[in-house]
């Protein structure tokens, strides 16, 4: 039989069985029992139990051993049962009460050591926040004094127009940590990546005895594209010297220009060229003694005879192909001369000479050259001058003249010496020490030496080693050459030098600024960031006429410089003269250039360089031409009837007029009362005499007839209820902050704003 079987039969657990198996000497893990194992133990049962009853209550009953009944057996178990339930109610009862005293004597020691562990907690912190303040305050002092000792060591750093205070820490070797709380002592609060400006830089950099500088590399990139150098020529007064003036050359084509040269400097260029003319741009240096004896050798030296000084000469080409280098030619030059033929007289390259050097805002020299030709006319030549704005000096005028003769040397050593005038009236300086600047005035692939570039040094020296970037062409100088091809080490301001180890030539190869840097990591970052301003330009090129839009939306245009087109030479005349009465003092267009036929290439290039746009009169516009227009940016205006053509610039001119600023009163109000006064602020209370009070506009305080302040309306309350203006007739109260006295009372507040008003012409 299974075990579990003979537990059912006995009606008890399976488990209960198990553990009085051995009393009937079964193994208890035994799974089945024989039959009559099992019978033997359903059998005897009852019996092993009995005794335990009967000793039960032998222990527990007192009275004699007495035969019971059924009857009395059972009261007799009623009794004990209640007598045991008794008992284990009353001790349970006793044992809860126990608990209870227990629990409540652990919660107030628990409750008094919490209380005793709170107190030597606080008291541990109270004296380790103390003990960290001392250290703190200390470990300050030491980075203070290690900050300055730091900064002081760095001497002088450079830095661009605008910094972060991480960055501005770094460079000073001072925790920007330090830089913060220096800011917050000067009332600025800022972060680790605040940008700050120059100015405040300069200011916090001398808390640290430490001294900052301009930094030529933090140029914008977007002003170097766009060859606008003058941001990296600033420098401090007390570093520049005098450096040789840079002249060009321009005019019309096979008018002397490279003879003239050639004379010059004593060389025959010109035979070595295809057709006479001159297919590159040259630049070439010269002596000059400022006396009758120039014999002396010595460079830039005092010597008996006098001073050595040198003139940088730019051979810019006279055929049209190259307007763009003549045009980049005159802006990169101190001076500009002006080649006409005796014979030929003024020429329309001439004059787009004329305009490219007066749009460079320099001055400008005339050469009358071929003066020993027999048809030479100089007083003819000198009228057509004057019909251009070039006025002859001998004839009232301010444009110096020279007639020359270059086969002859006649007229050679007058032009120097005007060109040395010229520039002693306002003396073009340099430092020698910086980074050298230039500009790129040719580039091309040399057989041997690779992408070379000419390039004029404006500022700094250049040297043989430096790393620089052209746009987004990285380099460094493996060679340079001279003039006269001649190897060199060093090139000061104002040499023309050619340079060998680009990476690749430069895109335009003409005008491109060449930036001196550090080392070769600056010069790699400089030239991504180039490249990613020619990339976003790429992408999102506005049209001419939106940059001109934008320009005047930001107040940045007040000449409108247009390049006129026209069919014939009335039509040019008749609207140069219209235009020219389109205007005021304040705003006016201007024509920069202006020719008869079809729009050409140069007049692109023109309207360009003057980052204006170009108006055809029923002139045609080549496709060739019209899609250069689009490359650079221009926009050309057709038109056929005159009228419409000059309502459109005096609608863009009353575009670029200043609004016009009117003064308006507001309101009067008479001081009663004086609520608050705290240094320069001021709380009070008066009656609405007239007009209005408005909340944020500016007030004068008047009194006994004179203005005593000026100041601006921070707070207005009405009924102590904030409000935007207060009328006639009511009282209010308003907060002024005034920086000279204070306000009595009887005082007038004169509240007034300031209206614009668009102008028109």
């Amino acid at each position: 039989m299974r075990t579990s079987d003979l537990a059912r039969k006995l009606g008890i657990k399976t488990e209960e069985l198990r553990a009085k198996l051995s009393n009937f000497g079964v193994n208890e893990k035994m799974l089945e029992i024989d039959a009559e194992k099992a019978a033997e133990i359903m059998e005897n049962w009852e019996k092993k139990e009995e005794p335990e009853q009967e000793l039960m209550g032998m222990v527990f009953d007192e009275k004699p051993e007495e035969e019971e009944t059924d009857e009395k057996a059972e009261k007799r178990k009623q009794a004990i049962n209640t007598d045991t339930a008794e008992k284990n109610k009353s001790g349970e009862q006793k044992v809860s009460s126990d608990q209870e005293a227990a629990r409540a004597r652990w919660a107030r020691a628990k409750k008094a050591s919490e209380k005793l562990i709170s107190r030597k907690v606080k008291k541990m912190e109270k004296e380790k926040v103390k003990r960290i303040t001392r250290q703190q305050e200390r470990f300050e002092e030491a980075m203070q004094d290690t900050s300055k000792q730091a900064a002081a060591a760095k001497g002088e750093i450079k830095i661009g127009d605008a910094i972060s205070v991480r960055e501005l820490g770094e460079k000073m070797g001072v925790s920007p940590i330090r830089i913060v709380g220096e800011l917050l002592k000067n009332g600025v609060m800022s972060n680790l990546n605040q940008i700050i400006d120059f100015e405040t830089a300069a200011i916090v950099a001398e808390a640290f005895s430490c001294s900052v500088a301009r930094d030529a590399s933090a140029v914008s990139g977007k002003e170097i594209l766009k060859g606008n150098i003058a941001k990296l020529l600033e420098d401090d007064p007390t570093n520049l010297v005098e450096r040789p003036p840079i002249v060009a050359v321009m005019g019309h084509v096979d008018h002397g220009k490279t003879t003239l040269l050639d004379t010059i400097r004593k060389t025959n260029i010109v035979s070595g060229e295809a057709g006479g003319i001159t297919q590159h741009i040259g630049a070439y240096q010269v002596e000059v003694a400022t006396s009758e004896k120039k014999k002396s050798k010595k460079k830039l030296a005092p010597t008996k005879t006098g001073v050595l000084r040198k003139i940088t000469f730019l051979d810019t080409p006279g055929h049209e192909a190259f307007t763009t280098m003549r045009a980049r030619g005159a802006r990169a030059t101190d001076i500009a001369i002006i080649v006409v033929a005796a014979e030929e007289g003024v020429k329309p390259q001439t004059i787009e000479a004329i305009n490219h050097a007066r749009e460079a805002e320099v001055p400008i020299i005339v050469a009358i050259t071929k003066i020993d030709k027999p048809g030479a006319n100089i007083e003819k030549v000198k009228g057509e001058l004057a019909e251009h704005d070039l006025q002859p000096s001998d004839w009232g005028g301010k444009t110096e003249v020279i007639g020359v003769s270059a086969p002859r040397g006649e007229g050679i050593e007058e032009l120097l010496e005007i060109i040395l005038l010229t520039n002693d009236l306002d003396t073009v300086k340099a430092n020698p020490t910086r980074e050298a600047i230039g500009t790129v005035i040719e580039s091309r692939l040399d057989k041997s030496l690779g992408p070379v570039a000419t390039v004029l040094v404006n500022t700094g020296t250049l040297k043989t080693g430096d790393n620089f970037v052209i746009g987004p062409i990285v380099g460094r100088v493996k060679k340079m050459f001279d003039w006269n091809q001649k190897t060199v080490k060093e090139a000061p301001p104002g040499m023309p030098i050619l340079i060998a180890g680009l990476s690749e030539l430069p895109q335009t190869g003409v005008g491109e600024i060449l930036q001196v840097l550090p080392n070769t990591e600056a010069a790699k970052k400089k030239a991504i960031e180039m490249r990613k301003i020619l990339d976003a330009a790429a992408q999102e090129k506005a049209s001419g006429m939106s940059q001109i839009i934008g320009r005047i939306n930001a107040g940045d245009l007040k000449e409108l410089k247009i390049v006129l087109k026209t069919d014939v030479e009335g039509s040019l005349e008749a609207i140069r003269e219209n235009i020219g009465k389109i205007g005021n003092e304040d705003v006016k267009a201007k024509i920069i250039h202006g020719g008869v036929g079809n729009v050409s290439e140069t007049d692109v290039l023109m309207a360009a360089a003057a980052d204006n746009f170009l108006i055809a009169f029923h002139s045609k516009v080549p496709v060739v031409v019209a899609k250069l227009a689009d490359r650079e940016g221009v926009t050309i205006r057709q038109h056929t009837i005159i009228y419409k053509l000059l309502e459109e610039i005096e609608k863009m001119l009353n575009g670029l007029l200043d609004p016009e600023e009117v003064e308006t009163d507001l309101g009067e109000l008479e001081v009663r009362g004086i609520f608050f006064t705290k240094g320069k602020e001021q709380t009070v209370g008066g009656m609405v005499k007239n007009g209005k009070m408005v909340n944020g506009v500016k007030v004068r305080i008047i009194r006994d007839g004179e203005l005593i302040d000026e100041s601006r309306i921070s707070s207005l309350k009405r009924e102590k209820e904030n409000t935007h203006e207060v009328k006639e007739g009511f009282e209010c109260g308003l907060k002024l902050s005034l920086s000279k006295i204070k306000i009595q009372e009887g005082d007038i507040i004169q509240a007034w704003k300031v209206e614009k008003k668009e102008r028109k012409l």
